[in-house]
């Protein structure tokens, strides 16, 4: 199996199965129909309620107050392997640990997103910044978060 260069372990949670399994099988299901819809996860397990929804939004607002425990993901024409589904949910753990709220009921787009960075550096100085509140912070983050 080919690892991200953010992946750090052989040996993934259940969590980071069931998100790319959960992934793969709209995206094998509906093919080109499901770009773009998206998919919520517990941040805890892993576990989906199987719906697929037409906006981060929709998403959002079906979750009845739990959003803030939830992980949203976004449909794209490119796959999830388990390895992205295990970076994802360690970064977004991270982020919740450190009280950072981008999910927001009240906004038009269901809350911020962060955006993604094209190298391992400039991700891990990205994490870093939405981690320490704008100040710097420490560089030795490790992927996925160890347990």
């Amino acid at each position: 199996m080919n690892h991200t260069s953010l992946c750090r372990t052989l040996l993934h949670s259940d969590a980071a199965k069931r998100i790319a399994d959960e992934y793969a099988m709209h995206r094998i299901a509906l093919g080109y129909e499901a770009i773009g819809h998206w998919l919520a996860f517990s941040m805890h397990d892993g576990t989906s309620d199987h719906t697929l929804y037409d906006s981060k939004y929709a998403a959002v607002a079906h979750q009845h107050h739990n959003e803030s425990t939830m992980v949203f993901i976004q449909i794209t024409p490119s796959g999830m392997p388990v390895c992205d589904a295990e970076v994802l949910l360690s970064v977004q753990r991270k982020i919740h640990d450190a009280g950072v709220r981008l999910v927001d009921p009240d906004h038009k787009q269901g809350g911020r997103e962060r955006i993604r960075r094209s190298t391992v550096e400039d991700e891990r100085a990205n994490l870093r910044t939405i981690l320490s509140g704008g100040r710097s912070a420490p560089s030795n983050l490790v992927f996925p978060k160890d347990q």
